[in-house]
């Protein structure tokens, strides 16, 4: 009986010491890793990139070339991968003539590491270090774009780096509001 109550008493100490990643595995983050298309897919012409965040985690995402000077770093929601949002993409793309690169996060996709709140900062940050590091980008027309949780993502990397615009799509007023729909 003591030896069962151990047990317990240790497991509730473990959850707790990692509720943060456990709310966020149950109830914000539902990666997908195959990827069903690619922009080819929608006669689109596309880099597939890669990069890497400051602890080492390799981000996968497409680098969408358009006629235009603006490039839209895109942040998408917290479920599916990349290939989930070609047709918005698509869509973008024609109506607007940005460049766009659409990544995965930690997790998601081709993208390795396992997804958290924090993790994706670190991705947001690589992402737009990225863009920066690319002879063919105005670093100074960068606009964040973030769709669901990519808004959380996009508002936070934008206190740290001011953007050409910030652009959110379906934002939510709070992780507690996002976790009730869940």
């Amino acid at each position: 009986m003591a030896g069962a109550l151990l047990i317990i008493i240790l497991g509730v100490t473990a959850l707790l010491a990692n509720r943060d990643t456990v709310i966020e595995r149950i109830f914000v983050f539902f990666p997908d890793r195959e990827l069903l298309a690619s922009p080819t897919q929608f006669g689109l012409e596309f880099e597939d990139v890669s990069f890497q965040t400051t602890d080492g985690v390799t981000l996968h995402g497409w680098f969408v070339p358009g006629p235009g000077e603006i490039t839209w770093l895109w942040f998408h929601g917290n479920a599916g991968n990349i290939s989930h949002r070609l047709e918005n993409l698509l869509l973008v793309h024609q109506r607007l003539g940005v460049n766009v690169l659409l990544f995965d996060y930690r997790g998601y996709g081709r993208s390795s590491g396992r997804p958290s709140e924090k993790g994706t900062y670190r991705d947001a940050e690589a992402a737009l270090m990225y863009l920066r590091s690319r002879p063919d980008i105005d670093s100074g027309k960068i606009v964040f774009f973030g769709r669901s949780v990519g808004c959380a993502v996009a508002v936070e990397l934008a206190t740290r780096h001011e953007p050409y615009g910030l652009i959110l799509e379906s934002p939510f007023t709070s992780l507690a509001d996002m976790a009730k729909r869940a």
